[in-house]
């Protein structure tokens, strides 16, 4: 079994007070983990959204139950086969004022 491809990084789609929604181009053969976290909290305590397989193109992500003007940090995993790759590219995103 070989290592997945390097995940790609999500790209911002929306957000409002408390939701992010973010989108990206899949691997066809890959699975995702989107892992999140509020800034600068370390990524041990980030939160983590499973992504079914191919899923990503087209399709909004949505993190939600966030805190209103805040940051947060969001990568991918991308999983193939059971072998999950390094986190990918970071997205940072402020998420708006109640």
């Amino acid at each position: 079994m070989s290592a997945p491809p390097p995940p790609p990084k999500p790209e911002f789609a929306d957000c409002d007070e408390t939701s992010i929604q973010c989108t990206w181009t899949p691997d066809a053969d890959c699975s995702y983990r989107l892992e999140y976290k509020e800034f600068p909290d370390e990524w041990a305590q980030a939160m983590t959204i499973d992504i079914a397989k191919g899923k990503g193109v087209a399709e909004v992500n949505s993190v939600e139950g966030l805190n209103p003007t805040s940051t947060y940090t969001l990568r991918l995993v991308a999983i193939k086969d059971g072998v999950e790759s390094a986190p990918g590219e970071v997205l940072t995103v402020d998420t708006q004022g109640g």
